[in-house]
């Protein structure tokens, strides 16, 4: 019975641990975009900002470029 319980225990602690991790799951460049359009407000200027840091990162993808790009706006409003 202690070890079912200690068993019970240990992987409850390892399942909780695994949780603060973060999941290791980014969101879908879809997601981000909603996120993005959510902070410009204007779908236009959000596509502007987009195609802009396309411009300055060819080789990015999407989601990069989609990250790159709300993190700068979330560092300007600060």
């Amino acid at each position: 019975m202690k070890w079912i319980l200690a068993a019970v225990l240990v992987l409850g602690l390892v399942a909780w641990l695994a949780s603060r991790r973060g999941g290791g799951r980014r969101p879908s460049a879809e997601a981000l975009r909603r996120r993005l359009q959510g902070l410009t407000h204007d779908p236009k200027v959000a596509e502007r900002l987009v195609e802009a840091e396309m411009k300055r990162h060819p080789e990015m993808s999407e989601a990069e470029v989609l990250r790159r790009v709300i993190r700068r706006l979330e560092s300007d409003r600060r």
